[in-house]
């Protein structure tokens, strides 16, 4: 028994040792390799300016090749690449599912990623479609279904996934996300906590 123990253990570190050699061989090309993401991490060639950016799976396969001036790290099944100064998306074959035509992105949370046109906000889903209109001057990510937004005079609310204003935009400021039901808001220069329907609860 303590025979077949030993053969087994003895299995599996040279099946580990022969994964982590054949991903350290491929990945001897590339000038860095990122932490992996839902099975996927960023690789890079080149330094600097000159740098682009692909990726690869676990088994050192290159998923995308290093084309791209800058990338994110997978979130939602999703990652953000970067060509000629504008961002896109790519899902985890490679596939351009949103091409290169946003000013700034953000990554995806909650089905929904915050893109920058024109010197506006607004969210597309995974799909690519435009969900909430371009059309917010400042927007956070979602987070527990609502997302803060700020109109031309800089004035924070939060909308649904749908763009629907569920609390008006009135607040001076606004917290990142909510946790546990509850976000702050700066109004008339105190900063406080509300609920998800707008209640001051702290």
């Amino acid at each position: 028994m303590k025979t077949r123990i030993k053969t087994l253990i003895l299995a599996l570190f040279l099946l580990g040792f022969a994964i982590n050699t054949s991903i350290a061989q491929s990945n001897s090309e590339y000038d860095k390799v990122y932490p992996f993401s839902e099975g996927i991490a960023i690789v890079r060639l080149g330094e600097y300016e000159n740098s682009k950016y692909g990726f690869i799976d676990k088994t050192g396969n290159e998923i995308v090749s290093p084309k791209y001036q800058g990338a994110e790290k997978f979130s939602e099944g999703m990652a953000i690449v970067k060509q000629d100064y504008k961002y896109g998306f790519i899902d985890k074959t490679g596939k351009v599912i949103v091409s290169p035509t946003y000013d700034d992105a953000r990554s995806f949370e909650e089905g929904m990623a915050r893109v920058k046109l024109n010197g506006k906000y607004g969210y597309i889903d995974k799909t690519g479609k435009v969900a909430v209109t371009i059309e917010y001057t400042s927007a956070q990510n979602f987070s527990e279904g609502l997302a803060a937004v700020a109109d031309e005079n800089y004035k924070y609310g939060f909308i649904d996934k749908t763009g629907k204003v569920i609390i008006p935009l009135r607040y001076d400021g606004a917290g990142n996300r909510f946790i546990n039901g509850k976000i702050n808001v700066q109004f008339d220069g105190e900063w406080f906590k509300i609920d998800n329907t707008g209640k001051r609860v702290e």
